[in-house]
């Protein structure tokens, strides 16, 4: 079945070279034998990175989640759907020379 990973198959978990990926911790995790994964680093064991999804999470956290000061998980189910449209509808990206990601 697709998207499905079979008990003896080994996945490769993605991740940037910062501390709280590539440490001890993670390393003695990685070696279990019931873990089936092996890690590899954006841009040193793979020609890409997810840079700019990581780019778009820090907006949404320093630009809305952590100014908004939200209660719980209802108030963020309430408000998320403002972010979003405030994201891709009004506020203008440097990397889109001023365009929203809507006019984009």
């Amino acid at each position: 079945m697709v998207g499905q990973i079979g008990k003896s198959q080994t996945v490769d978990l993605i991740t940037d070279g910062d501390p709280e990926n590539v440490n001890r911790t993670v390393d003695a995790f990685l070696r279990e034998e019931a873990v089936r994964m092996r890690r590899k680093v954006a841009l040193e064991d793979i020609a890409f990175s997810n840079s700019m999804a990581e780019a778009t999470n820090k907006i949404i956290k320093y630009h809305y989640l952590f100014p908004a000061r939200l209660k719980d998980g209802q108030e963020l189910r309430k408000r998320l759907p403002d972010f979003i449209h405030d994201f891709n509808a009004v506020r203008p990206n440097h990397q889109l020379k001023g365009l929203t990601p809507a006019e984009a």
